[in-house]
């Protein structure tokens, strides 16, 4: 009777629209980050504009906000 519990949860529609969105909205942050960097790139023409842009990407949200006070 377990094992039959834990194989419904996977039958259910709302799951399925989760996962589905979730997956759709993470591949569309990736392409719109490769995207992103491949016109900085293409603008500048240097691989240190590129990895600037890799490193912000990665900053902390308020980072940007701590330099203005």
């Amino acid at each position: 009777m377990v094992a039959n519990a834990y194989g419904e949860i996977y039958r259910r529609r709302d799951l399925l629209i989760y996962i589905s969105a979730r997956f759709l909205s993470e591949a569309a942050a990736l392409a719109q980050s490769v995207a992103i960097g491949w016109t900085v790139y293409k603008l500048s023409g240097t691989p240190l504009s590129l990895g600037l842009v890799g490193v912000m990407q990665f900053r902390p949200d308020g980072a940007a906000d701590a330099s203005r006070r």
